[in-house]
């Protein structure tokens, strides 16, 4: 009975760490296997006490989607061979897309916040505001998109 009770605290214990381990490599693979597509953002940098530091941004695709679906849990911006906003399933000749969702009337992907250190917070903000920055972004063939780099003028900002 001991031994049981042992074993079942052992996987009790290891499964969390084994889930959050697989979502890490999960979320790295689609980074490391995807598309790269730079996109310009505009932004600015408000300050949660409990979400830190971040620059929130909206990413300009290029087109304006969601304008007439104000809240549409299925949407995509298809990315190549040419620009549009679909709603439901995405267009089959669509080689490069991103998946997201219409919520009041914008276009999210998951991709809009980017955390920054607290002392660089107000130089990011004035470089998105001034249209200095842009994202490069992973895109995997499913048309889930992840945050690579934050470019400023074309350089990281790390290199600032």
């Amino acid at each position: 009975m001991k031994a049981r009770r042992r074993l079942f605290l052992a996987v009790a214990l290891a499964l969390p760490l084994v889930m959050l381990a697989a979502m890490a490599l999960n979320h790295q693979w689609r980074r490391d296997h995807g598309r790269q597509v730079v996109l310009p953002i505009q932004g600015f940098d408000p300050r949660d006490l409990l979400a830190g530091h971040y620059l929130r941004y909206r990413i300009d695709y290029g087109i304006e989607p969601c304008q007439a679906q104000r809240n549409l849990p299925d949407a995509s911006i298809c990315l190549q061979p040419e620009r549009r906003f679909s709603a439901g399933d995405t267009p089959s000749d669509c080689t490069v897309y991103i998946r997201g969702q219409c919520r009041h009337g914008r276009f999210e992907a998951g991709i809009e916040r980017f955390y920054i250190p607290e002392a660089k917070a107000s130089e990011l903000e004035a470089l998105a505001r001034k249209k200095r920055a842009t994202l490069r972004l992973s895109v995997t063939a499913d048309g889930q998109a992840s945050i690579r780099e934050l470019l400023i003028d074309g350089k990281s900002w790390r290199s600032r």
